[in-house]
């Protein structure tokens, strides 16, 4: 083993050159036919003729589709009339979509259109909706606000109402600690709630919030019709 390892690799492929496979020698592969009388270009053209024609043979091929043809009764179709062979370019392609995209008709009865009844009917239903918040406006009853520092006043912010505590003031502004809602009760938060707010937010005077349980929660009668609209 130890002679034949160095030189297995060559003789593997002298093997191979021998037989004329690899890398390919018509000669050498002709000289071991027995009494060989062949001329190797002779042999060299018809093998590539026989390549040539197979790639023709697997390229140059046409598509056959079946078509339904529709048969009065009591006559027969041969088979050649029902199979027709036809060779389909892109362009006849792009042509028979065109025509399909042309043919397309919209149907006025579309679930995809607007429903012009069904939207007024919406739109009246929010006009209603918002008339009754108007109404419901009227019920909020807030005295007068004094300016004065430990007063409760009722103030609107990003479209709500809170109650709150004024803690400081001037002319134009106010900074208000704010309560938060606790069901239908009130509570002072954990944290302190306070931010400046300019008057024309505070929406009028309120009674001191009344405590009602143990556990920190008020009464602002005031504000009592603003959960019987939730």
């Amino acid at each position: 083993m130890e002679i034949i390892t160095p030189y297995a690799g060559a003789n593997l492929k002298a093997g191979f050159r021998k037989c004329g496979i690899f890398p390919l020698n018509i000669e050498e592969v002709l000289s071991r036919i027995p009494r060989s009388t062949c001329n190797p270009d002779v042999v060299q053209s018809a093998f590539l003729e026989s390549l040539e024609a197979k790639r023709t043979a697997i390229t140059n091929t046409t598509t056959k589709r079946r078509k339904k043809i529709n048969v009065p009764a009591g006559k027969s179709v041969s088979a050649d009339e029902s199979i027709i062979t036809e060779e389909t370019s892109l362009d006849e392609l792009t042509a028979s979509f065109s025509r399909q995209d042309e043919d397309v008709v919209f149907d006025d009865n579309s679930s995809d259109d607007v429903n012009f009844e069904e939207l007024d009917k919406d739109q009246q239903i929010e006009k209603e909706f918002m008339s009754f918040i108007e109404g419901q406006k009227n019920e909020f009853h807030f005295a007068n606000v004094i300016r004065e520092v430990g007063r409760f006043v009722v103030f609107s912010y990003m479209g709500q109402l809170f109650a709150g505590e004024i803690v400081a003031f001037d002319d134009e502004k106010v900074t208000i600690n704010a309560m938060e809602k606790s069901l239908k009760m009130w509570k002072w938060p954990s944290r302190r709630d306070e931010l400046t707010y300019p008057w024309s937010d505070v929406l009028g005077g309120i009674a001191t919030p009344k405590k009602i349980s143990k556990r920190g929660t008020f009464s602002v009668p005031e504000l009592t019709p603003l959960f019987d609209l939730c």
